[in-house]
């Protein structure tokens, strides 16, 4: 008991491959090997670029891409949440109109400890997220790798930096930055493709029966399961590593790998990716040279 020795008496047919853990149970005595066949996970996630509630899942949901990317597809579906304010009304949350979203989103960051730029609501107010939506789609298409970084760059001008991301100098400035071509993008808007691409995307999360942002469906194998809402890095963790048929692996990051994979991130999301505490994190990300910006909810990082 206690030996992963194998027995020169087992067969050839017998023998661990080197994908076997050999284990032995400490009670019972018995050796064998642990071996699950991992999956492909397939996860669609429909959102929206000003969608605040997806901000605030950004900690666990960068956590797990961190942790199992190399075992998932991803496609991100925009939804349309603010065709425009006209008829617009979230009575659930207190909003009316563009003039009422600064207070909630403040609510939103101080409650979760996200932090969260609330500006672009009293600067420079979003009339629709349906342009950045539109590019978004766009981006998807041209450079379908990078259309992650894409999102993610975008979703860093609204709610880090507080600008409008439905002016063409923001939205081009992000796509830059995540290293597509701008004007692949404008070509589709020109051209009007990069509308119906995105005007399928409405017809999906509608044929999917999405009813709230963010809403992520995870499958392998012909069974799905669908997250609706914000999810707890745990919970997250949990259906992708059933799905894809391993044992959940919290692997916690350095400082130098969290600053490599999230560049631009907040308290919440490195302290999710390294593992520490929120003061932990911030002395550790201050000795690495970043700069913080202090937002409700918390500090935005900039290396």
């Amino acid at each position: 008991p206690g030996s992963t020795s194998v027995s020169p008496a087992m067969s050839d047919q017998q023998q661990p491959t080197a994908d076997d853990l050999l284990v032995c149970d400490v009670t019972t005595g018995l050796c064998g090997t642990d071996r699950t066949e991992t999956r492909r996970v397939t996860v669609t996630y429909v959102t929206d670029p000003i969608c605040s509630a997806c901000w605030v899942m950004e900690p666990a949901w960068r956590t797990v891409q961190f942790r199992y990317g190399d075992l998932l597809d991803v496609r991100h579906v925009y939804g349309g949440l603010l065709p425009s304010w006209d008829g617009f009304a979230d009575a659930g949350n207190g909003i009316a109109g563009h003039g009422d979203v600064a207070e909630h989103w403040r609510e939103m960051a101080e409650h979760t400890g996200q932090a969260l730029n609330v500006s672009v609501w009293d600067a420079d107010p979003i009339m629709s997220s349906f342009p950045p939506s539109i590019v978004l789609a766009a981006a998807r298409e041209v450079a379908p790798d990078l259309a992650e970084v894409a999102l993610r760059k975008v979703r860093e001008e609204l709610f880090v930096h507080g600008r409008n991301i439905s002016r063409p100098q923001v939205w081009s400035a992000a796509l830059h930055a995540a290293g597509i071509d701008p004007a692949l993008v404008e070509a589709g808007l020109r051209d009007g493709w990069a509308r119906d691409l995105f005007a399928a995307d409405l017809q999906l999360a509608r044929s999917l029966r999405v009813s709230a942002f963010p809403t992520v469906i995870v499958e392998a194998d012909g069974d799905r399961t669908t997250l609706r809402g914000v999810q707890s890095l745990s919970r997250l963790e949990d259906v992708i590593t059933a799905a894809a048929g391993v044992r959940p692996t919290p692997r916690t990051a350095t400082i130098d790998e969290a600053v490599t994979f999230l560049g631009v991130g907040t308290t919440a999301e490195y302290s999710a990716l390294t593992g520490r505490s929120a003061a932990q994190t911030e002395l550790a990300l201050r000795s690495a040279g970043l700069t913080a910006r202090a937002l409700p909810g918390g500090n935005a990082w900039t290396p």
